[in-house]
């Protein structure tokens, strides 16, 4: 409160003004010989001054599937000078990796905050950035391989080693490479590997790499031509 004891004038007037760092409803009240009157002022929050603190930046959902629907959720809490939350301003959200941002610029609610989701069909980090009044923040979401589209495509089984002798214990060594619909290498699933001709399988289920890549190797006893076959979800090529 500037005045905080103010003296009437002709017309029975006090007046006083007041400045608060904190936005909401201030409740003043007069008083004359013990007797009270109380009214409710409100300060808003300076949205001149809006940022947006590292700390105020978050992912709320994370780790979706990189097929262009499943989602990540990134929030920005717009704040003043002073802290307080700015309602009814505009962030807007960029994204990198080739992600899609469903909402490029959203209004912040009565709690300053403002949300947007992002699809992706590359697996990876995605760096999204919230901006306003010329200030931004960054934060990493990642999207995952789509692991229930797994498959071993044309040309992603292939021998590694051959022409092993046919003793048992010489091996020629196969590799398969898993994709997704979307071509992303999918770590940390099964391939299933058989072979023809008398062949031993040393690791008949091997699991990916986070380059999608499993292995194996084959001993035999018998000479000639040896078809080795890959599979998963159903799926299978052979060399």
């Amino acid at each position: 409160i500037v005045t905080a004891s103010v003296t009437t004038d002709d017309q029975g007037l006090a007046t006083t003004t007041l400045t608060n760092v904190k936005a909401g409803s201030t409740k003043v009240t007069a008083t004359v010989n013990g007797h009270s009157q109380t009214v409710d002022t409100t300060f808003v929050a300076d949205d001149s001054t809006s940022t947006i603190t590292r700390s105020n930046f978050t992912v709320t959902a994370n780790n979706a599937k990189a097929d262009g629907v499943d989602t990540n959720t990134v929030q920005a809490k717009v704040t003043d000078a002073q802290g307080n939350v700015v309602p009814n301003v505009t962030v807007n959200f960029t994204a990198d990796n080739g992600a899609g941002v469903a909402t490029s610029s959203a209004t912040t609610d009565n709690q300053g905050l403002a949300s947007t989701n992002l699809t992706n069909i590359t697996t990876g980090i995605t760096k999204v950035t919230a901006s306003i009044n010329g200030t931004s923040q960054t934060v990493d979401t990642s999207f995952e391989a789509d692991s229930g589209t797994s498959t071993i495509t044309a040309g992603n089984l292939t021998v590694t080693l051959n022409n092993a002798k046919a003793n048992g214990s010489a091996t020629n060594a196969v590799q398969a490479k898993v994709t997704d619909a979307q071509g992303n290498a999918v770590p940390n699933v099964d391939v299933s590997f058989s072979a023809n001709n008398g062949a031993t399988v040393i690791s008949a289920t091997a699991k990916t790499d986070i380059q999608g890549l499993a292995s194996t190797t084959l001993t035999n006893v018998t000479a000639g031509t040896t078809k080795v076959t890959a599979a998963i979800n159903g799926n299978r090529q052979t060399v």
